[in-house]
């Protein structure tokens, strides 16, 4: 059963795998995205993500003993061994050894541009959130990866380096925040104020004539202006929502790049376990 379940998943994953080369290879804003992220990189990112990584190591043992339920996984309940997201499974031959050391050495590769889109889906926008919201996107980031067949201690393991991220996003982003807020929505149509009529004053006929056609000019005005805004709204949206991301930009690729260093790591760690064992 695990076989069948492993050749399922390979091919899944190395689908994946290849689609993300692709949409990298055709769109220019993609390896901007990706390049944007190295160049993030910082030397202190590699002592911090060791910490965080001893932290979130050191999570997932005290839940694995206080409750071994948490041990259970999809992936071990169906006999396998390994991380099969990886590529890593008992199974022996060749094609099986190839795919454990290429899907590793694959995602090396590509781990700045997951990353970044890991951090768009699940911190972007974290500055304008509320408490309860934040807590509950870095529950769902930690224990989505159940999906990989991870133990459910390592998926709750894995808030902390959600919270992690999530700080260095905020603290990249402080800068642009009130500036962001601003851009939030789009500013309402011009309103031209009318004069006032001339009540209390003498009547005077060609007066208040005047001032009727200067209102009735004005309200013209007024509302040639409300139907251009309308016409344009969507435009503006689109203006601001750009610039917004724009703003965000810049932190996301700190955090990205924490984050890239973190697997980077992971993947080293792991690459050393397989040669020495």
């Amino acid at each position: 059963m695990s076989d069948i379940v492993s050749v399922f998943v390979l091919a899944l994953v190395v689908t994946s795998m290849g689609l993300t080369v692709k949409q990298l290879a055709r769109s220019r804003a993609r390896r901007a995205t990706y390049l944007r992220t190295v160049r993030a990189i910082r030397w202190w990112m590699v002592p911090a993500a060791a910490m965080q990584l001893t932290v979130v190591a050191g999570t997932f043992w005290v839940l694995s003993e206080a409750v071994p339920i948490l041990r259970f996984g999809w992936w071990s309940a169906l006999g396998g061994s390994g991380n099969i997201a990886l590529g890593q499974t008992d199974n022996s031959g060749f094609v099986w050894s190839a795919l454990s050391l290429a899907i590793p050495a694959a995602l090396v590769l590509l781990v700045p541009f997951l990353a970044h889109e890991e951090e768009r889906t699940f911190r972007a926008g974290a500055e304008e959130w509320t408490m309860a919201t934040r807590v509950r996107t870095q529950v769902t980031f930690g224990l989505i990866h159940l999906a990989m067949g991870i133990p459910v201690a390592a998926g709750i393991a894995l808030i902390v380096s959600g919270f992690y991220f999530e700080r260095l996003y905020l603290v990249a982003v402080r800068g642009n925040r009130e500036r962001i807020a601003e851009l939030r929505n789009v500013p309402p149509p011009a309103v031209i104020d009318c004069p006032p009529l001339p009540v209390g004053a003498p009547y005077d006929p060609h007066h208040w004539d005047r001032v009727q056609a200067e209102r009735a000019a004005v309200r013209a005005e007024n509302t040639r202006l409300r139907l251009a805004w309308e016409d344009g709204e969507d435009e503006a949206s689109r203006r601001a929502r750009s610039l917004r991301a724009e703003l965000r930009a810049p932190a996301l690729a700190t955090a990205a790049a924490a984050h890239a260093v973190s697997n980077w790591i992971v993947c080293a760690l792991l690459f050393v376990f397989m040669l020495t064992t």
